[in-house]
């Protein structure tokens, strides 16, 4: 679809939800080991005790209970990502500074214990863009106490150029490290759409049409470590 976007053939007006919606559904295309190296190394201070491991299901703006929250409805949430061990919430901004706040935070979390109350697993949230400050918060819902880790566009953006960088040291040695290779390129230039610096580098690198295949998602070359 980028390119028909990139070409001018139809129209196309980037915002929040299309920002949140390209980059994630790219990303939840790579290896899976490969996605979560993306988004943790962009997180600051993501620790340690709360890794994801195995993706159950990503889905986008769900509408959660609102009962005890300050919403009307429902309260939704950008992201709902289900791990085997963990769930992450993300609440997404368009842009990188001043525009998160914690009431949306705790109306989030109290949504998901109003979907969730009887789940045994470990829940928190990334504030994704729009981040006051870099530092790690807390907020308590029903006194239990859940961790807000802050991230920036800008810093998935310079992880997905780093994998690149990285694996472009391989090109052309292994089918799956060139479709991965296919998928960071398309990443980088949703970004771009979106009004984000990629650096000139990328102009010297060939865009190929590569489909994604399951065995991108299984071979262990992508086997990297946080």
């Amino acid at each position: 679809m980028i390119e028909s976007i990139l070409n001018r053939k139809i129209r196309f007006t980037p915002n929040e939800d299309t920002l949140t919606s390209s980059i994630f559904d790219h990303l939840k295309l790579l290896p899976e080991n490969i996605m979560l190296e993306i988004i943790i190394n962009s997180c600051y201070d993501f620790p340690k005790d709360l890794i994801p491991t195995n993706l159950i299901s990503l889905e986008y703006w769900p509408h959660w209970d609102a009962k005890g929250s300050n919403n009307k409805n429902y309260v939704e949430p950008d992201l709902f990502l289900e791990f085997s061990n963990i769930d992450v919430i993300i609440e997404a901004k368009r842009w990188d500074d001043n525009q998160q706040y914690t009431s949306q935070w705790k109306n989030e979390l109290q949504g998901y214990l109003n979907e969730y109350e009887n789940k045994e697993k470990k829940v928190f949230l990334i504030a994704l863009g729009g981040v006051n400050n870099i530092d790690s918060e807390k907020v308590t819902i029903k006194e239990k106490e859940f961790k807000i880790i802050k991230s920036r566009w800008s810093r998935i953006l310079n992880e997905v150029k780093k994998v690149q960088k990285s694996l472009s040291l391989n090109k052309g040695k292994l089918e799956t490290i060139d479709r991965v290779l296919s998928l960071l390129e398309i990443i980088i230039l949703y970004f771009e759409f979106h009004g984000f610096y990629v650096g000139e580098w990328l102009q010297s690198i060939p865009f190929h049409n590569y489909k994604i295949s399951a065995a991108a998602t299984e071979n262990k070359i992508f086997n990297l470590k946080f």
